[in-house]
């Protein structure tokens, strides 16, 4: 500890003495101070805590087929539906920095805009059914990323913002939720039924963009990125049985891990958008 404490007190009087042959130096002499300066900044090792707002555009293959083809086979006058492709992700990262090098642990939650299937009839009594299609991930990751100062690539531009590129992985885990409103069906009358499924699997993401640092010392960042993500969960299970009984009496169970109540797939792959914000300390 104390060689570290002694390091850090020859590392100030270094940067001070430096500023100050800057103040009272002309040409070569001043800018050779300001060269020192900076590159001692950048050399400056970092722990940073980090908060990401994510947009994603995901595929989800097997799901929305299932929402066409159900709305497609439904023998109802009126019927509709929405898929499910766009999701939500906030994420909490702490990096450890060194130079323009960083490493860290990741976790995040991605929720993802709903999906529906809704159909009806004009009998009378006049029935109508709604499905509700939910899923959402939680991927726990280890990134590591790297950051290339602008100035080194276009000289002329001497300022503090760098191109980040930055790679995610690890394992993921996946939630998926049906919920089933029914009114006035002929059989089983009138009932609302939810549906969970779990899974879990790989998942990773690549990352690149314009990262804004007051410097590689302490103070604010930010940076606005382009990326995308792999995550297929392989396999998804309820788990335990479900039952409701009907306005009419009637008792409906769907029994855990039946092939009816599984679910083979979810596919979060996309491409993603995000605005981070953190802090080096």
């Amino acid at each position: 500890m104390k060689t570290k404490f002694f390091a850090c007190i020859l590392f100030l009087i270094s940067c001070s003495l430096n500023v100050f042959a800057f103040q009272n130096a002309t040409g070569e002499e001043g800018t050779a101070a300001v060269t020192a300066v900076q590159n001692k900044a950048e050399l400056t090792e970092n722990i940073v805590l980090k908060f990401s707002g994510e947009f994603q555009y995901m595929l989800m293959t097997d799901l929305n087929n299932v929402i066409y083809t159900g709305n497609l086979y439904a023998n109802y006058p009126t019927k509709g539906y929405t898929l499910v492709n766009t999701g939500i992700l906030g994420s909490l990262e702490l990096d450890y920095r060194s130079n323009s090098i960083y490493i860290g642990p990741r976790i995040g939650y991605l929720y993802c805009i709903p999906g529906t299937r809704t159909y009806s009839n004009t009998v009378v009594p006049a029935a109508s059914y709604k499905s509700t299609y939910s899923p959402s991930l939680i991927p726990l990751e280890i990134s590591a990323g790297y950051d290339l100062p602008i100035k080194k690539i276009i000289s002329s531009l001497d300022i503090p913002v760098f191109i980040n590129l930055a790679l995610y992985t690890g394992y993921a885990w996946a939630a998926y939720s049906v919920k089933n409103d029914v009114t006035n069906d002929a059989t089983n009358g009138t009932y609302s039924r939810v549906i969970n499924y779990y899974g879990g699997g790989a998942s990773s993401e690549l990352k690149a963009g314009l990262k804004y640092a007051d410097s590689k010392g302490a103070g604010l960042t930010a940076g606005l990125n382009i990326g995308y993500r792999y995550a297929i969960i392989p396999y998804l299970k309820t788990d335990k049985d479900y039952t409701v009984t009907t306005s009419n009496g009637k008792v409906l169970t769907v029994k855990a891990n039946t092939s009816y109540n599984n679910f083979t797939s979810m596919d979060y792959r996309g491409i993603t958008g995000s605005l981070d914000l953190g802090y080096a300390f």
